[in-house]
């Protein structure tokens, strides 16, 4: 049971004051680095086409090809010592934790899709402390750590 303190509160405050400031530069820097990942050949993008959602824009998420899945952390690694933060939201899909799989009888080849995803996927930061020219340099180093890898 996790209460917050006066400080904490205070600092949620002062940020859900700035949350609409935070979206408008999230949503540029993630509308930026789309743009520059899509020149990416060995890269795939999630479906973006359902307008009635609003996105948070927290991270974007760059499905390596399946040649490349493997090799995920070095690039993770590569990105890293270039000075990119980069996370791996979904290390495993939920279907093949030990309660589903109990539960329900899953194996490793139900929801391929899900596993996928899970295998090849990395998350890169759009954060409002970011800008365009950082999108550019995170879409580069990424297409260098691919050709480096």
């Amino acid at each position: 049971n996790y209460r917050m303190n006066e400080i904490q509160a205070v600092i949620g405050i002062e940020q859900v004051k700035r949350m609409d400031e935070f979206l408008k530069k999230r949503a540029e820097n993630y509308t930026e680095l789309t743009k520059n990942l899509r020149e990416i050949d060995e890269v795939s993008l999630f479906f973006e086409g359902y307008k009635r959602f609003k996105n948070s824009y927290y991270c974007h998420s760059a499905i390596l090809h399946d040649a490349l899945a493997p090799k995920r952390f070095e690039i993770v690694q590569f990105m890293k010592d270039h000075g990119i933060g980069t996370s791996v939201y979904y290390p495993r899909p939920v279907p093949h934790f030990t309660y589903y799989r109990e539960k329900y009888g899953y194996t490793d080849d139900t929801f391929p899709i899900a596993a996928r995803i899970s295998n090849s996927s990395i998350a890169l930061p759009v954060g409002p402390h970011l800008d365009t020219d950082d999108m550019k340099y995170i879409a580069n180093v990424l297409k260098e750590a691919i050709h480096h890898v």
